[in-house]
Parts: C-alpha cells; sequence; structure tokens
C-alpha cells in the first residue's frame, strides 16, 4: 500500500537577521526594565510625618513612582511579546 502524494505543501520558517536581532535586542531590554522596575518599586517608602501636607505630598510622590516602576517593566513584557510573536 503506498501513501497518497500530499495536496499541500508546507511552508519551513526562515529566521531573518533583522528578526534576530530584535529578539536580542528585546530580551536584553526586559532584563535591563525589570531591574530597574524593581529598583524604582523597592526603593520607594511610604513616610508619615504626623499629618502634615508633606506626608501627602511624599506619599502621592512615592505612589508615582511604584506605579512607573510597574511600567517599566510592562514595556520590557510587551517588548519581548512582540518580539517573539510567531510570523504569519
Amino acid at each position: 500500500m503506498s501513501e497518497p502524494e500530499p495536496t499541500e505543501t508546507r511552508a519551513v520558517p526562515t529566521y531573518h537577521p533583522g528578526r534576530v536581532i530584535l529578539r536580542i535586542i528585546a530580551a536584553l531590554w526586559m532584563v535591563v526594565a525589570l531591574s530597574a522596575g524593581m529598583n524604582f518599586i523597592n526603593s520607594t517608602r511610604m513616610e508619615t510625618y504626623g499629618g502634615d501636607a508633606y506626608t501627602g505630598i511624599q506619599n502621592a510622590v512615592a505612589r508615582g513612582t511604584t506605579a512607573l516602576g510597574f511600567l517599566i517593566i510592562g514595556t520590557g513584557v510587551i517588548a519581548v511579546i512582540v518580539a517573539f510573536r510567531r510570523e504569519t
């Protein structure tokens, strides 16, 4: 019994040098973004100074800095997702 002839051809994935470089850069940015973001998050402190206006201002800046750290980490994650998505 012989095998039937294939009716469709499969495309062989090709690796473009630019795509490989993009993936390396994205992976490096992920490491840098994770490090920088964690530095922003871990270096902020919520302090209480006795209910004056300075406490509110300082805590608002601390929350903003923490949010900035999460945004930086998010850019690294998005860069890796975009760089490593499947080509169609």
